[in-house]
């Protein structure tokens, strides 16, 4: 999955030298993502077997947090994504 992701940010401009998996709980709220990143920048990837607008709602909320979370990334700009095997009909808007 990693370098399919990679493939997508390289083609976005956005190269990345590393990654690693995340999995905890932060204030009550359970986590898990992929995490790339080059040195500047950082991606976090969310993944699931079913996307859903609420996930999408949820996922938009706990990026918002992010710098709380991975203080060791505060100096870094933050990308967001979302990768799935399949997805409910959702009405997509850019934020």
């Amino acid at each position: 999955m990693s370098k399919v992701i990679g493939k997508s940010l390289r083609q976005r401009r956005i190269d990345v030298h590393d990654t690693s998996q995340r999995k905890g709980n932060h204030n009550g709220e359970n986590y898990e993502f992929v995490l790339l990143h080059n040195g500047t920048e950082i991606v976090i990837v969310e993944v699931k077997t079913t996307l859903r607008a609420n996930d999408v709602k949820r996922f938009l909320s706990k990026l918002s947090k992010a710098k709380l979370g991975l203080p060791e990334y505060h100096s870094f700009k933050i990308y967001g994504a979302m990768a799935y095997l399949r997805a409910e009909e959702i009405q997509i808007q850019w934020l």
